[in-house]
């Protein structure tokens, strides 16, 4: 655990949680190091992480006290959450955000990420590159993009979102209640290699309660 010294608050936070869950899953067997390898195996940022929200990270209005993985707002107010682990520096990372509870066709979440320091609660700020679940407007720190229905996502639906690192874009995969894939092609491009682009789950104000699953995430590096 020597490189512990050279990580950030959060990468160490994201670490803690790894031995909390390696310390239980391998309790009989003591193979700490084989729980671990995953995170480390590919070079600082590899492999899986923490497949969580973050309840320091986020508005009033958003919490994850139910479970880990699941941001609910029941407020009718603007609000976000980000993911406990950020993509990495390099290479390439997916994630996998899915409506888990929402008003059908009067949808009040956006799914993407944030590019950190957080400047607002709303999906049209800066910070954010988003859907718009409700319309499939494509919202790009502080631009918005033309409406697509085939960019709506309803309850049950979620998208596959990848940002390689070595191109600089985010491009992303729909996945409907059917199972079928539905390519959605880049949707973010210039992405800063020196931002800390983190998932997120973000709502606005409509009066139904919204949920938002982060189902997989995952770090590997490039080519």
């Amino acid at each position: 655990l020597e490189a512990a010294a050279d990580l950030d608050p959060h990468e160490l936070d994201e670490l803690a949680g790894w031995l909390t869950a390696a310390a239980a899953t391998d309790a009989e067997t003591g193979a700490l190091g084989v729980a671990l390898a995953p995170m480390y195996a590919d070079g600082p940022g590899a492999g899986v992480c923490d497949v969580a929200f973050d309840a320091e990270r986020c508005s009033p209005e958003v919490t994850n006290e139910a479970a880990r993985e699941v941001a609910r707002c029941v407020k009718s107010k603007d609000g976000y959450m980000l993911a406990a682990s950020a993509c990495a520096p390099e290479g390439i990372t997916t994630w996998t955000l899915r409506i888990q509870k929402d008003s059908k066709n009067d949808e009040g979440c956006c799914l993407g990420a944030a590019v950190t320091p957080v400047t607002g609660s709303r999906y049209n700020n800066p910070c954010y590159m988003v859907i718009r679940c409700y319309n499939g407007e494509v919202h790009d720190r502080g631009k918005c993009g033309s409406s697509k229905s085939e960019r709506k996502v309803n309850p049950g639906e979620s998208v596959r979102f990848t940002l390689d690192r070595a191109t600089r874009e985010i491009t992303a995969v729909k996945i409907g209640a059917d199972g079928g894939n539905y390519e959605l092609g880049v949707l973010w491009s210039n992405v800063s290699p020196d931002a800390e682009v983190v998932p997120v789950a973000s709502f606005y104000s409509t009066g139904s309660e919204k949920e938002i699953a982060l189902d997989a995430m995952e770090r590997r590096d490039g080519g």
